[in-house]
């Protein structure tokens, strides 16, 4: 089964896996797709998700749900997986650092091991914001910002 999804809200990300499991599906893959035009409400509503994920899933031979056990602060294991995300990222401007694409980054790592997703996207954009530092509409580590700010005011220079 393949389903082209999105919602900002993590009680329906919930929901959803939920209903995967519940139909005997496990998910096989998390991706994105990016439509390249958005829809009237993804250009104007300020917050809403940019990019569908494609849920890839299948049902095994077996009736075999793995169960996973919630980990006890899901939602500061969301900083967790931002920060190690962003310090794997290049210190340059890439989209991957941008706001919705953290977001759906995050949400595909909840899904892909059946966890619940903990944040909905307002709540998701306005921790981004407190945690990390902000350029250019990406988001950096502490100790990235030093370099990014270097190298871009010497783009400025030429």
């Amino acid at each position: 089964m393949t389903l082209v999804f999105h919602n900002s809200s993590h009680a329906v990300w919930n929901a959803l896996q939920d209903a995967i499991r519940s139909a005997g599906f496990v998910l096989a893959d998390v991706r994105t797709l990016d439509k390249r035009q958005g829809s009237f409400n993804q250009v104007l509503a300020d917050g809403s998700v940019r990019q569908d994920l494609i849920l890839s899933a299948q049902k095994p031979r077996r009736r075999r749900v793995d169960r996973v056990c919630l980990p006890a602060d899901a939602e500061e294991d969301v900083w967790t997986f931002v920060e190690a995300h962003l310090a794997r990222l290049p210190v340059e401007v890439i989209a991957e650092r941008q706001s919705f694409l953290l977001f759906d980054r995050m949400v595909a790592f909840h899904v892909r091991r059946g966890l619940p997703v903990p944040l909905s996207a307002p709540m998701f954009y306005a921790g981004l914001r407190r945690r990390y530092a902000e350029r250019d509409r990406m988001f950096f580590l502490p100790r990235q910002l030093a370099a990014y700010d270097a190298k871009r005011r010497n783009r400025r220079r030429r």
